[in-house]
């Protein structure tokens, strides 16, 4: 145990949360208590139960392991206190806490939610604020209240989203800013920094990522398609048809060209390590993609390994 530490719940599920896990349990202030996540879920082509990332290290760490299907169930909730935690700390866990379980932890369930509230609220903000095209992104600290994401802030942190970056991009920058919030999280354990309720500027509802809506719509402005892409580069990935094959385009290129007249979809040039598709109003540079049943390859490998030519067509 750690002395002069901070007692702590730790709630997550995904690799964003297992970041968040690392730098608790390696900070000397905290000594987590135990780890809340979700129920294992069937993944890959074997449709085997695989246990989060979070609670995998947690085994590692032989920290006590909490996977409940009912957050009300009054054996959860006393597992719960059983482990004589004084704080609750969610970091992408992925489901919404119910009054039972804040009300173990007054003032002292916080959330580190991954956007800048109140812009994004819901599950899948990250992606969502890329799909919109926003220029700033970010992380807040807040204290939680049974109403979702509309508790004060403790803390924000921000970066800009440069034209480069992608949804992988955007989650290992998150790293860092758990990083800083930490500083900002002992303040409010100490007493020394009191909340600030949310601004009243517009909110947007991040709703979670639907298979259905990954699939390109060509006939889109080349910049939405860019963002859809980038923003789907974890999944589900962004994809087309060609020649009645799924087609997963995991990166592509933004270039400032002149309005192109084209059919949308229409492969308009081909490179050496890219290809162009014509879009609504311009065109996409498409440089890495996965053609269906195979490895992710280089567009320049796709070119040469399928027999793409210009003309043909994606839908």
């Amino acid at each position: 145990m750690k002395s002069s530490a901070f007692p702590v719940l730790f709630l997550g599920t995904d690799h964003i949360a297992l970041k968040g896990l690392n730098r608790f349990v390696q900070h000397l202030r905290f000594d987590v208590k135990g780890v809340v996540t979700q129920v294992p879920k069937k993944q890959g082509r074997g449709r085997r139960c695989l246990m989060s990332p979070v609670a995998r290290k947690a085994q590692e760490l032989s920290l006590p392991v909490l996977i409940p299907d009912n957050l009300k169930s009054p054996e959860f909730l006393s597992q719960v206190k059983d482990l004589r935690a004084s704080w609750a700390v969610l970091l992408s866990y992925g489901k919404i806490l119910p009054k039972d379980f804040l009300s173990l932890f007054p003032g002292r369930a916080l959330n580190f939610h991954a956007s800048l509230l109140p812009r994004w609220k819901g599950a899948a903000p990250i992606q969502r604020a890329i799909m919109a095209g926003d220029e700033t992104l970010g992380m807040s600290l807040q204290v939680m209240e049974s109403k979702l994401d509309t508790g004060p802030l403790i803390g924000t942190r921000m970066f800009k989203m440069e034209m480069e970056m992608d949804a992988v991009d955007v989650f290992n920058k998150m790293d860092f800013l758990i990083q800083e919030l930490l500083s900002d999280l002992l303040e409010y354990m100490k007493g020394n920094l009191v909340p600030v309720p949310q601004g009243e500027s517009s909110t947007l509802y991040a709703h979670k990522i639907d298979k259905k809506e990954s699939q390109i719509v060509w006939q889109e402005p080349a910049l939405k398609i860019f963002n859809h892409i980038r923003a789907l580069v974890i999944g589900p990935q962004a994809y087309t048809f060609y020649k009645g094959k799924r087609l997963k385009i995991y990166k592509a290129r933004y270039p400032s060209e002149e309005h192109v007249v084209n059919t949308p979809g229409q492969i308009v040039e081909l490179s050496a390590d890219s290809f162009k598709v014509a879009c609504r109003d311009s065109v996409l540079s498409v440089i890495q993609l996965q053609p269906e049943s195979k490895n992710i390859m280089s567009a320049g490998e796709y070119i040469r390994g399928y027999n793409i030519k210009k003309g043909d067509i994606f839908n």
